[in-house]
């Protein structure tokens, strides 16, 4: 289920072998192996990792290894890392001109340092227990479903086209949500003019991160099955008004020095 510390080439291994990966740590050890630090002359691989946002089919050749063919990679990426780690991410021109950087979802608080309470509480239990209930509540939904689905009709159509996947679609109103919301970026990633042209790559895939969102917010509640409505679209696209800014602050805005110089002013 996780990998942490692993080499573009482990990981195609465990993605061949499991299908479904996830990274899930508080260090950049993954990063750092990505972007090159294993690598001949420190070269970035991040055709696997990109490749594995949505799905898409992936041959990997390697001499004095056998062939891997993964119909169906997917790869989950959740990383805690220091402003420095990210920092250096967004600067790599490779990370950039190929997607990876476009692929996350930023989040980049002000830090507590100064204002944290010395003996905080504990999570809720109810935070705690709800949590575990939901991640479960969406994990049976999508079993539930692909199982039903392989049964009765064969293997569905599923992220990016390929197979195997679990699909969905969206409700009457709830697509006409995620469309207003492109035909209200789109004149922004103008050359000219466009507010968010500075980072267009990433808001090319906001529509897409949306849904995504709303995805899960439908499995919390409803069956698979059951077009993902329009209230849960309504919630994804507030958490994307947040990203969208988080995203902006993360790509564009300022290192720690001048976000102290802008404190201090």
């Amino acid at each position: 289920l996780y990998a942490d510390d692993a080499t573009p080439e482990a990981l195609s291994g465990l993605l061949a072998q499991h299908g479904k990966m996830a990274v899930v740590a508080a260090e950049s050890a993954f990063v750092d192996n990505l972007l090159g630090r294993y690598g001949e002359g420190g070269s970035p691989n991040l055709h696997l990792v990109c490749g594995a946002y949505t799905g898409d089919q992936t041959m990997i050749d390697r001499r004095g290894r056998d062939t891997e063919n993964i119909d169906r990679p997917l790869l989950t990426i959740c990383l805690t890392v220091q402003p420095h780690v990210l920092e250096a991410l967004v600067a790599h021109k490779t990370a950039r001109s190929q997607g990876l950087v476009a692929r996350f979802a930023y989040v980049v608080p002000e830090t507590n340092l100064g204002r944290r309470t010395v003996d905080a509480a504990r999570i809720p239990v109810r935070v705690r227990e709800g949590w575990s209930a939901t991640v479960r509540q969406v994990s049976y939904a999508v079993s539930a479903a692909n199982a039903a689905t392989n049964r009765e009709m064969g293997i569905s159509g599923g992220i990016g086209g390929t197979s195997g996947g679990l699909e969905m679609r969206l409700s009457s109103g709830a697509a006409e949500l995620l469309r207003t919301l492109r035909r209200e970026i789109e004149p922004r990633l103008a050359e000219v003019g466009g507010d968010l042209n500075v980072i267009a790559d990433w808001v090319s895939r906001h529509p897409g991160r949306i849904a995504r969102i709303a995805a899960l917010f439908h499995l919390a509640e409803q069956s698979a099955s059951q077009p993902i409505n329009e209230a849960a679209m309504r919630d994804a696209l507030r958490i994307g008004e947040y990203l969208l800014a988080h995203a902006l602050a993360a790509l564009t805005g300022p290192g720690s020095e001048s976000r102290r110089a802008l404190n201090w002013l």
